[in-house]
């Protein structure tokens, strides 16, 4: 089933983003109660959530950081093990970045990179 999107007014985005400042996670009570104040149908309030509170939640820093090199050698056919060593020894230089890094970001040292 395709969900339709909402377009907003700018009016709404105004009434929107001051509801989001004043709080960050909008439980079903007020979420109503904010479509409601927008004008929005029953069909058109459920969207709010996805659209404007559900992906990122806080403004918040991303940081980039660009590790070593890892050198491969360009190989015309690589086998099915030669791409699983690859694949490891990114993943260890990944988490050791990681490791590296981790304070100088505000995490705890207890903190550890988990890929799944």
């Amino acid at each position: 089933m395709k969900q339709i999107c909402t377009a907003f007014s700018p009016s709404q985005l105004l009434q929107l983003e001051s509801a989001f400042e004043k709080n960050h996670y909008v439980v079903s009570a007020e979420h109503k109660q904010l479509a409601g104040s927008l004008s929005l149908s029953e069909t058109q309030h459920f969207p709010i959530q996805l659209e404007v509170f559900g992906l990122l939640p806080f403004r918040s820093p991303i940081y980039t950081i660009i590790g070593a090199l890892i050198m491969v050698l360009k190989t015309p056919h690589l086998s099915g093990e030669a791409i699983d060593e690859l694949h490891e020894r990114y993943l260890e230089k990944l988490t050791q970045l990681f490791e590296e890094n981790k304070a100088k970001y505000g995490l705890p040292q207890d903190k550890h990179l988990t890929i799944t």
